[in-house]
């Protein structure tokens, strides 16, 4: 933590400190840590699903649909997934209907987005160009992805928790 804080030039270890992120121990990433982070936030949230994104994490996914019976949603990382949603986040946004509490690591990430456009007016994050990490963003797109294609969605009562 301290050693990635120096390189990045960010606070991570205030941030963890202030529980606004979770480190997992070790100089690795610690999936078992991960997964069982994620059991915990199913037993105390409704979760309906989650999307992933299946790079590196097909193997917690499988796990958790099989063994936690959790539904896990593929979120390929590319405009045909993820052009609609992000178009449709920015809308609630300019509206002023996302409230995130002033959440200092989501909007650090905001800062850092930078969404290419291709011929046809679709969208993404690109990594590749942005300042920083966009991974707060990534994770809420693919999450309004996954709630916008959601029966609950459409009749409303789901945005209240996004809220």
């Amino acid at each position: 933590m301290a050693d990635r804080s120096k390189s990045d030039k960010v606070h991570y270890n205030i941030w963890v400190e202030q529980g606004y992120i979770v480190a997992t121990p070790g100089n690795v990433i610690d999936y078992d840590f991960i997964y069982r982070d994620i059991v915990a936030a199913a037993d105390k949230y409704d979760l309906i699903e989650i999307g992933y994104d299946p790079w590196n994490a097909t193997s917690i996914a499988t796990s958790l649909y099989n063994d936690e019976d959790i539904t896990m949603v593929e979120m390929r990382q590319g405009t045909k997934t993820l052009s609609e949603p992000a178009k449709d986040l920015l809308v609630n946004v300019k509206q002023g209907s996302i409230r995130h509490g002033g959440h200092p690591v989501l909007r650090w990430c905001a800062d850092n987005l930078v969404m290419i456009t291709d011929a046809n007016e679709n969208v993404r994050p690109a990594k590749d160009k942005a300042v920083d990490r966009i991974d707060g963003m990534v994770a809420l797109i693919n999450a309004w992805g996954r709630m916008m294609f959601s029966e609950e969605y459409a009749d409303g009562p789901i945005m209240r928790a996004v809220e």
